[in-house]
């Protein structure tokens, strides 16, 4: 996977604007390898529908310019948008990394853990490209899509 190598992954997170708060923690597996989880607090103020927007429309090969500027997309996004809110308290994206020898590090696996409204949480573990579409999704400044996808399908 190729990132950015102009910045580091914590200033990434750190700085991504739905985050409101991010956690570090490392920690070494049976194999006495070093593990790094990241934790990422989505911050559901910040997002808007402009930004579901654009995300589905990425989804969809449609430019951000015009998906941004759809009224019919806007108008499809805010009621997701008040759905999600109405739904969940809060969300977070957990991504775990091996740190290689040679302070490399690789993606190891990633989940999404919600409490909605009613303060039921739920997880779901991400499989095949998720984890590695949210990370770029992340380092680009963009709302994860699936993230949308998850959010929408867990409040039903």
């Amino acid at each position: 996977m190729e990132m950015d190598k102009s910045t580091t992954l914590g200033k990434v997170f750190d700085s991504y604007r739905f985050f409101t708060t991010t956690t570090w923690t490392s920690s070494k597996d049976a194999a006495g390898r070093r593990m790094v989880e990241a934790v990422g607090t989505l911050n559901f103020a910040n997002l808007n529908e402009r930004d579901i927007a654009i995300a589905l429309g990425r989804a969809n090969n449609i430019p951000s310019e015009e998906a941004a500027t759809d009224q019919i997309a806007l108008a499809q996004a805010r009621k997701m948008l008040a759905g999600i809110q109405k739904r969940f308290k809060t969300a977070q994206l957990v991504f775990q990394f091996i740190v290689n020898l040679d302070d490399t590090f690789e993606l190891k696996g990633a989940k999404v853990n919600a409490v909605a409204s009613n303060n039921k949480t739920g997880s779901m573990h991400l499989d095949g490209e998720q984890p590695q579409q949210n990370l770029k999704d992340i380092y680009d400044g963009h709302f994860p899509v699936f993230f949308i996808v998850f959010l929408l399908m867990a409040g039903d």
